[in-house]
């Protein structure tokens, strides 16, 4: 893909100047694997074979942001969206450390992952974002682009979880501006457009104000981007922590992990001896258009049994593995 070149242009991808960054795969999931090696070490490979055919445009990861509970087991227990997630490859992180990735991305898929009332999803909406960007900011220290979030109607209800979701995830309204990169919402379509199988189409000429509020957030953090940034990510990587140490402390302000949530929101469960918090569609809680039968790639499987077999994140060798 990098080197390939683009037949109406005549130009190679990684020379063209419109494409904004690159992803090296979409979504990734190691199916039981709680150590998070496989995937790192796949990660640290090919980021840095991209970055060899292409030093022009960003690379990040395309991942979800699932916390490992060996790495960061705090916020994999306070945070990720099911107990199970730590077990599907995933190690936030740990990820973005490597030092090919110029940018860290977080997808964020409320109806997909959980079954709660909206004021629950809008309240795991506001911790999820903020718990990455305090990740980063205190740890690998690079921006956060929250790349991929979207909400089932009626429109009343997704209008106020973009709105929330665009606060918390772009300048100057985020809690923790200096890491917070902007979000790409999925996804627009031509009025009247026949497929939406997802449900989240987004048709702005006939949906005004979800449009209205996707344009304030583009022209708040557009004008914020001409003003000096406050302290703002390095792209230095710190030393990621070892499997012995606590993790990093997120500092206290402007915002701890959780910003605050909506009066009665009651955040889902994280008891791992409860059934999966993935539901059916007609589960998910008042207020929510399903579309349909959720694919089974979203599913949180409680009974992912645990074949890592890392010993180098058990201290029992294999020093150097991690790089740290």
């Amino acid at each position: 893909m990098l080197t390939r070149v683009n037949a109406a242009t005549g130009v190679a991808y990684r020379d063209d100047p419109t494409i904004f960054a690159w992803e090296l795969i979409n979504e990734p999931r190691v199916q039981g694997d709680a150590s998070g090696d496989v995937l790192q070490a796949w990660i640290e490979d090919v980021a840095a074979h991209a970055k060899s055919l292409d030093r022009k445009h960003l690379l990040t990861v395309g991942s979800e942001g699932f916390y490992n509970g060996i790495t960061d087991p705090t916020r994999a227990a306070l945070h990720n969206p099911s107990a199970g997630a730590e077990r599907l490859g995933g190690d936030y992180t740990r990820n973005f450390f490597a030092p090919a990735l110029d940018f860290a991305c977080v997808h964020m898929w409320v109806d997909l992952w959980l079954s709660c009332d909206e004021a629950c999803k809008l309240a795991f909406a506001d911790t999820w974002i903020v718990s990455h960007l305090n990740a980063s900011r205190a740890a690998f220290d690079k921006p956060v682009l929250l790349e991929e979030f979207g909400k089932w109607k009626p429109l009343r209800v997704r209008d106020d979880f973009f709105r929330r979701a665009l606060e918390a995830s772009t300048p100057p309204t985020s809690p923790v501006a200096s890491h917070a990169a902007g979000s790409m919402f999925w996804h627009i379509d031509p009025t009247d457009y026949p497929y939406n199988e997802d449900g989240f189409s987004v048709q702005a000429r006939g949906e005004a104000a979800t449009a209205d509020i996707v344009r304030g957030a583009a022209e708040r953090a557009a004008a914020a981007s001409e003003g000096p940034a406050a302290n703002p990510p390095s792209g230095r990587s710190r030393r990621p922590p070892r499997p012995s140490e606590p993790p990093p402390t997120p500092p206290t302000t402007p915002t701890g992990d959780g910003a605050s949530s909506p009066p009665g929101a009651s955040p889902p469960s994280r008891d791992a001896s409860e059934s999966p918090v993935y539901r059916s569609p007609s589960s998910h809680g008042s207020g929510s258009s399903a579309p349909g039968e959720i694919p089974n790639q979203y599913r949180f499987d409680e009974a992912v049994p645990d074949v890592s077999d890392a010993p180098s994140r058990r201290g029992e060798g294999e020093k150097g593995k991690r790089g740290g």
